[in-house]
């Protein structure tokens, strides 16, 4: 069989946000929930005299939820053979807001004749569904990795997500 190199990239068009749940533990950013509280105060001269300083009554807010994912493909392109079944194509999801969170995962394909990745494709790839590489081998097995969302994706960390297809003839 000839291998095909051209088209198959498909991409996971939705990750559909299902709920967050608040980091309690101290993050790069400040997690979601945090109240943060200021006093501002100004001393100033005048002509080279001092004033009396002005302060400010306390602010208080609480951080807001960020909800922010990267979704970066492991490789340029995936080597498939025609009447290829369960191709797979390897990305990784990183959780770059400040909360956990949870998502569904689902893929879409690209048409026939659509450029991506500097590539053009040549056929429609079907049946494609996204999966959470459940065990963390980095490995897909089909048997294993059948889960189709990412449940509690803590703050600035990551999660390797295949998007598995068919091949036509």
């Amino acid at each position: 069989m000839k291998s095909l190199r051209k088209g198959f990239k498909p991409a996971l068009m939705a990750l559909a946000i299902m709920g967050s749940l608040c980091a309690t533990q101290a993050q790069a950013a400040t997690a979601s929930g945090t109240s943060i509280s200021n006093t501002a105060s100004l001393s100033y001269t005048v002509g080279g005299v001092s004033q009396t300083a002005v302060a400010s009554g306390a602010a208080t807010f609480v951080v807001d939820t960020l909800v922010s994912m990267t979704l970066t493909p492991q490789a340029t392109y995936t080597n498939v053979v025609p009447n290829g079944t369960q191709q797979v194509t390897k990305f990784t999801l990183a959780n770059t807001g400040n909360s956990t969170i949870n998502s569904i995962l689902a893929a879409s394909t690209v048409a026939n004749g659509v450029s991506i990745y500097a590539k053009t494709t040549n056929f429609t790839p079907t049946g494609c569904a996204a999966y959470q590489d459940v065990n963390g081998n980095g490995t897909y097995e089909s048997a294993t990795d059948t889960q189709t969302y990412v449940s509690n994706l803590a703050a600035a960390s990551t999660v390797a997500v295949f998007v598995v297809c068919n091949i036509p003839a």
